[in-house]
C-alpha cells in the first residue's frame, strides 16, 4: 500500500504545519466574553475596536473544540474590521479564517483568506507574518496534493525570510522544505533541508523545535528504509519531549514510533507505542487527532490479518470523523476499508469503498506537478549557486579593491608630505613680505562679500514682492473675467425667464376665459326654472370642472410666484398613483365634453391598486400630469389621447402623455 494521503498529513503535522494541540480553554471565559457581548450590542456602549478583539478572542478559543462556532463570531470581527478600516485586525480575522476552513476541510476557501491577509501585510510592510502566512498557504496546497504550488510558496517564503533576518523562521521554513521534499521521496534534499533548520534551531536552543526536527528526520529514514539511524533520531525526539513535558510532541513522536516499528515487522512494540500516543491525544481531547491514531490501528491490524478488529477501529474512527465532518481523515478511512475488504476478498465492498475514497479525494500529484517541481528546485539551486558565486566574486574583488586602496594611500601620503613641506617652506619665505597685503584685502574681501550679501537680499526682496503683485494680477483678471460671465450667464437667464413669463401671462388671460365663460354661462343657464334635476347636475358637474381648471391655473400662477421668489417647497406623503389618474380621466373626458372636440381619452395601469402607494408630492405630479395633457388637448382636434405608466425595475416607473 501506497499510503500517500495518510503519509502527507502524519508528515504535515509532525513539520508544525499543522498541530492538533490546542489550549486548555476556560469555558466560563467564554459564556462570560458572549454576555458581555450580548449587553454591550443592547446598549451600543462597546467601542467596535473592542467589540472586534472579543470576537477575535472567542474565535481563537472555539478554533479547535467548535470551528463551526468559530467561524461564526470570526465572520463578525472580518467584517466589521473591514467596515472601520481597522487593518491589523482584519489581517489577525484574515489568518484565523483560514485555520478555520482548513479545519472545515475547505482549503480554497482557507488560501483565499491567507492571500488577503498578505495584501494588508504587504501594505504594513511585515514581511515576518507574509512568511507565515506563505507557510500556512503551502500547508493548504500539499493538503489539496498540488505540491508543486506548495514548493513555490514556500521557496518565496524562504527569500522573503532570508530578508528579515530572523533565523528561527528561515528554520521553520527549512524544516518544512524538508518535509515537503521527504512527502515528494526526494530524501537527500529532504535530508538537506531538516539538517540547516536543526542547526539554527540548535544555535538559539529552541528544544521544541529541535525535538520536532528530529522528529521528521527520523521519518525520513524510516521512509528511505534507515530504520535503525530513524529509530535514534525518534528516541531522542521523545527523550527532548518528556524533558520539557510537550504531550503534543510526545504523542507525535510515539505515533511515529510506531509506524517505524511497524514497518520493521515488530507488530507487538508498534501497537505499545501507538496505545501510548492514543492516550495522550485523549488527555488533550482532539478529535482528528485521535481519528488519526485510529487508523493506524486498523492499519497495524490489516498488515497483521487481524481483520475484524481493524474493521472495528475503521467504524469507530468514521464514525468519529463524519461526527466531526474531518474531510481529510474520511478520505484515509475509505482508503483503508478498500484495502481491508480487499484482503478479505470481499471485492463489492472494496470498489464501493474505493470510490466513497475518491468522491472525497482532492486532486493528486501528476506529471505536471513533478515538472514544476523540478523546475523550481533547478531555479532555486541556480539561484542559490549565483548568490554563492558572486559572493565569492564580490569578496575577490573586495581584497583586490582594499590592495589598490592601501597602495594608493601610501601614495598619496607620500605626496601630501612632499606638499606640504613645499607648502611650509614657500609661506615662511612670503609670511613676512604678504602678511599685511594679505590683511587688507582679507578686509576688503570681508566688505566686498557683505555689500554682495544685502545686494542679494535686496534683489530677493524684490524679485518676492514683484512675483506675489503679479499673482494677485493674475487673481484679479481671473476674478473679473468669472464675474462677466456669471453676469453675462445671469443677464441671458434673467432675459430667457422674462420672456417665458410673458409669453405665459399673454396666453394665461384665455386659458382664464375660457373656464370662466363656462363658469358664468353654466350659472345662467341655471336661473331657467324648468330644467330638470339632470340638467342641473350635469350643469353642476360641468360649473365644479371649469372651477378645479380655474383653480389649477391660478395655483399655476402662485407657482410661478413662487418660483421667482426661491420659496417652491416639496412635500412627500402616501398617496395612489392609480386614482390620481383616474380622477385626472374624469376630468378630462369632462373638459372634452365642455369644449366639443372629438377626442377620446384613454388612461391606462401598470400596478394593481395595492401596488400603486407612492411617496411624492400628489400634487406637483398632478401638475406635470395635467400640463402635458393641456398640450395634447390643446394640439388634438380629432383623435385619441392616452396616457399612464410603466413599471421599468423594482424602483422605477416611467409616465406616458400624448
Amino acid at each position: 500500500m501506497n499510503l500517500c494521503n495518510y503519509s502527507v498529513l502524519l508528515l504535515i503535522v509532525l513539520s508544525g504545519y499543522f498541530s492538533f494541540s490546542a489550549e486548555k480553554i476556560d469555558l466560563k471565559t467564554c459564556d462570560s466574553l458572549e454576555n458581555i457581548l450580548k449587553d454591550t450590542i443592547k446598549s451600543g456602549q462597546l467601542p467596535p475596536v473592542q467589540r472586534i478583539d472579543i470576537f477575535l478572542e472567542l474565535s481563537k478559543n472555539y478554533l479547535s473544540v467548535s470551528p463551526e462556532k468559530a467561524l461564526l463570531f470570526c465572520r463578525q470581527a472580518f467584517f466589521l474590521s473591514k467596515q472601520i478600516n481597522s487593518s491589523d485586525q482584519t489581517i489577525i480575522a484574515c489568518q484565523y479564517l483560514g485555520k478555520i476552513y482548513s479545519l472545515l476541510g475547505n482549503h480554497n476557501a482557507s488560501i483565499e483568506y491567507f492571500r488577503e491577509a498578505i495584501t494588508y501585510s504587504r501594505e504594513s510592510d511585515d514581511k515576518e507574518n507574509i512568511v507565515i502566512l506563505k507557510d500556512e498557504i503551502s500547508k493548504e496546497y500539499i493538503l489539496k496534493g498540488q505540491y508543486a504550488v506548495a514548493l513555490e510558496n514556500l521557496y518565496s517564503a524562504q527569500e522573503i525570510a532570508a530578508e528579515t533576518g530572523n533565523d528561527e523562521l528561515c528554520a521553520r521554513i527549512f524544516n518544512n522544505l524538508g518535509v515537503l521534499y521527504c512527502n515528494l521521496k526526494n530524501y537527500d534534499k529532504s535530508l538537506q533541508f531538516l539538517n540547516r533548520a536543526l542547526t539554527i534551531y540548535t544555535l538559539i536552543n529552541n528544544k521544541q523545535a529541535i525535538a520536532n526536527t528530529m522528529t521528521n528526520m527520523g521519518n525520513v529514514f524510516r521512509q528511505s528504509g534507515n530504520l535503525e539511524i530513524a529509530l535514534q533520531y525518534t528516541q531522542q525526539a521523545i527523550d527532548i519531549y518528556k524533558k520539557i513535558e510537550n504531550i503534543e510532541g510526545q504523542a507525535i513522536a510515539y505515533n511515529s514510533a510506531g509506524q517505524l516499528y511497524k514497518q520493521w515487522k515488530k507488530y507487538n512494540l508498534a501497537e505499545e507505542f501507538y496505545y501510548n500516543s492514543l492516550v495522550l491525544k485523549k488527555k488533550l481531547g482532539i478529535q482528528s487527532a485521535i481519528v488519526m491514531s485510529l487508523i493506524s490501528f486498523a492499519e497495524l491490524n490489516i498488515e497483521t490479518h487481524q481483520y475484524r478488529k481493524a474493521g472495528q477501529y475503521l467504524e469507530q474512527a468514521l464514525n468519529m470523523a463524519l461526527k466531526e465532518n474531518l474531510t481529510r481523515e474520511i478520505i484515509t478511512i475509505y482508503y483503508y476499508y478498500a484495502e481491508l475488504y480487499n484482503s478479505i476478498n470481499d471485492y463489492k465492498k472494496a470498489f464501493d469503498s474505493y470510490k466513497l475514497y475518491n468522491t472525497y479525494k482532492d486532486s493528486v500529484y501528476n506529471e505536471e506537478n513533478s515538472r514544476r517541481i523540478i523546475e523550481l528546485q533547478t531555479s532555486y539551486e541556480i539561484l542559490e549557486k549565483e548568490k554563492e558565486n558572486e559572493l565569492l566574486r564580490n569578496s575577490n574583488r573586495l581584497k583586490e579593491l582594499q590592495i589598490a586602496r592601501e597602495q594608493n594611500l601610501r601614495n598619496i601620503i607620500l605626496l601630501i608630505m612632499i606638499l606640504i613641506l613645499f607648502v611650509l617652506f614657500y609661506i615662511y619665505n612670503r609670511f613676512r613680505i604678504k602678511k599685511k597685503a594679505s590683511e587688507e584685502l582679507s578686509t576688503k574681501n570681508e566688505e566686498i562679500a557683505r555689500i554682495n550679501k544685502d545686494l542679494q537680499t535686496l534683489n530677493d526682496q524684490l524679485e518676492e514682492i514683484v512675483e506675489i503683485r503679479t499673482q494677485e494680477l493674475v487673481k484679479e483678471i481671473d476674478i473679473r473675467k468669472q464675474t462677466e460671465k456669471e453676469l453675462i450667464s445671469a443677464k441671458e437667464k434673467a432675459e430667457e425667464a422674462n420672456i417665458l413669463k410673458n409669453n405665459f401671462l399673454a396666453n394665461i388671460s384665455h386659458e382664464i376665459r375660457t373656464p370662466m365663460n363656462g363658469i358664468i354661462g353654466f350659472i345662467d343657464l341655471l336661473k331657467d326654472e324648468n330644467l330638470t334635476p339632470g340638467q342641473q347636475n350635469e350643469y353642476m358637474e360641468i360649473i365644479s370642472n371649469s372651477s378645479n381648471y380655474l383653480l389649477t391655473i391660478i395655483n399655476d400662477l402662485i407657482d410661478i410666484s413662487k418660483i421667482e421668489a426661491g420659496q417652491l417647497s416639496i412635500r412627500k406623503e402616501a398617496f395612489s398613483l392609480n386614482k390620481l389618474l383616474d380622477n385626472l380621466l374624469i376630468f378630462y373626458k369632462s373638459k372634452i365634453e365642455f369644449l366639443k372636440k372629438q377626442v377620446i381619452v384613454f388612461c391606462y395601469y401598470h400596478l394593481p391598486e395595492k401596488e400603486s402607494i407612492l411617496i411624492s408630492d400628489s400634487v406637483r405630479l398632478r401638475q406635470v400630469l395635467t400640463n402635458l395633457l393641456d398640450n395634447a388637448l390643446k394640439f388634438t382636434e380629432k383623435g385619441e389621447i392616452t396616457f399612464g405608466y410603466e413599471k421599468l425595475n423594482e424602483n422605477s416607473l416611467t409616465f406616458l402623455a400624448g
